[in-house]
């Protein structure tokens, strides 16, 4: 038992997603009604401790608890907070709160701090004054089990950085796959996998206490796009191969580790082309692109234990200047995503976000994630859309405090 442990009440009332959150006229934001900076918002929730006058036997007095080591946070900024207390009825709280300005979105991640406890994270739609929802894309959740046939070539340069924890040797391997068809979401409820950002998190923010499931794939890729699809680059070429007579989905690229059998890597910097000779239901296709330097963790070797009491900052050089960083924390299946402008070269998790990830004492270790994504589309008959793929993944095991 705590003294106080809020909870914000969400839409879907299972704890995440959209949150119960109105203006001043009690309505809902949407994301064709989105709230501006300079709002005065209400978070609508339970959880905030014992209220003044409040035995149950009458509606409560609406106190406001000043004392209360309460703050709001909307993305990573802390809102100004006008009342914390019960609402009109017995075990429904209310806090009043401003809108910040240098945030927006369709998914701003909003949530409530007490003490050392933090509340489940939720998102509110936040526009420019006067405008409409800026990203109005759903996330990925909301989208038909089954939609339109899609391409994607991905190549992913993966690094598992040793430590004092788990030993000091440190593999870095290069891989690669490809897949056409009709997909389906695989996994429900969706939650946000290590790459990508289901959730339209904005750059610059971040969302506590997300799940990250074991199992999560898009599939029912089923369209041949041909024998084999060859990446041409820097180091030559390399085929990936059919898992199977007329599949539609490719593997290969796989250079690299530690040791006396490791081989040399693949996927250098530089320009390159992802072309299939076309299949039983996949035309053929060729597109250039480009890999940009490799994103180097530079503190990496500082960071050995996150204390959540404490600010975090992870460093970076390279990588895609207009690209994106995300970072990932996970302890089992519960963590935080950040996302970040690749160009800034660092970004700060704040402590409350860190404070949102139960530790096990039993199980301390949680692993802490760069990956940069560069992304080209390319087009061929047969599938609607298709986008090739290069990622760069860094992760070491840490103790968590």
């Amino acid at each position: 038992m705590v003294a106080n442990s809020f909870g914000i009440f969400t839409v879907k009332s299972n704890g995440s997603g959209r949150g119960i959150i109105t203006g001043a006229n009690y309505q809902l934001y949407f994301v064709n009604s989105p709230a501006h900076p300079g709002d005065s918002g209400t978070i609508w929730g339970t959880g905030i401790g014992t209220s003044p006058g409040d035995n149950g036997a009458v509606p409560p007095q609406q106190i406001d608890m000043p004392n209360l080591p309460l703050s709001v946070y909307v993305g990573t900024q802390a809102a100004s907070v006008s009342y914390r207390g019960r609402a009109a009825f017995t075990g429904e709280d209310q806090i009043n709160f401003v809108v910040p300005a240098g945030i927006t979105g369709c998914y701003v991640p909003v949530t409530v701090q007490i003490g050392n406890i933090v509340s489940n994270f939720v998102t509110m739609p936040i526009a420019p004054a006067g405008q409409s929802c800026p990203d109005p894309v759903p996330p990925v959740a909301s989208l038909p089990v089954n939609y339109t046939p899609t391409g994607e070539i991905l190549l992913v340069r993966n690094t598992m950085i040793g430590s004092t924890i788990v030993g000091n040797t440190t593999s870095t391997t290069d891989s690669a796959s490809a897949s056409f068809g009709s997909p389906q979401i695989g996994a429900f409820p969706y939650g946000p996998p290590y790459i990508g950002n289901p959730y339209s998190l904005q750059v610059g923010t971040c969302i506590g206490y997300a799940s990250f499931p074991f199992v999560f794939d898009i599939a029912g890729y089923d369209l041949n796009a041909g024998p084999a699809i060859t990446i041409t680059g820097p180091n030559g070429s390399q085929q990936l191969t059919a898992g199977a007579p007329d599949a539609g989905s490719y593997s290969g690229l796989l250079w690299g580790g530690s040791g006396p059998n490791a081989t040399p890597l693949y996927l250098s910097a530089g320009s390159y082309t992802a072309s299939g000779p076309g299949g039983t239901a996949v035309g053929p296709f060729s597109q250039n692109f480009t890999i940009p330097p490799p994103l180097i963790w530079t503190n990496q070797a500082n960071i050995t234990a996150v204390d959540p009491f404490e600010d975090l900052e992870v460093t970076w050089t390279g990588g895609d200047p207009n690209g994106t960083v995300q970072i990932t924390i996970n302890t089992v299946d519960i963590g935080l995503i950040c996302n970040a402008n690749a160009g800034d070269q660092h970004f700060t998790i704040p402590s409350f976000v860190l404070l949102s990830v139960p530790v096990s004492s039993a199980a301390p270790l949680a692993g802490l994630r760069l990956s940069a994504t560069s992304t080209t589309a390319f087009t061929a008959s047969g599938i609607s859309s298709g986008t090739i793929q290069s990622v760069v993944t860094m992760v070491e095991a840490v103790t968590y405090q």
